[in-house]
């Protein structure tokens, strides 16, 4: 495993950075929004599934997708 940080890494790190300030904000004005997001990719994620083409890199990304969520749910914007 590398442990070099690359310009990706720093690109997809303020990219997280910056998606959790917008779900934060958004939540300040519309509470409730994080937790629909949540829902939908759980709903979409069992859809994939379900229909038996989720595969580990697309399942990485709904994963990825509920930590980021789950992130930005737990620190409320001030």
């Amino acid at each position: 495993m590398s442990t070099e940080f690359t310009d990706a890494d720093a690109k997809a790190g303020a990219c997280s950075y910056v998606l959790l300030m917008l779900l934060q904000r958004l939540e300040a004005k519309q509470a409730g929004l994080i937790e629909e997001l949540l829902k939908g990719v759980e709903a979409d994620k069992a859809a994939i599934e379900a229909q038996g083409t989720l595969t580990e890199p697309v399942r990485g990304i709904f994963n990825e997708a509920q930590r980021i969520l789950q992130q930005a749910q737990g620190y409320p914007s001030g």
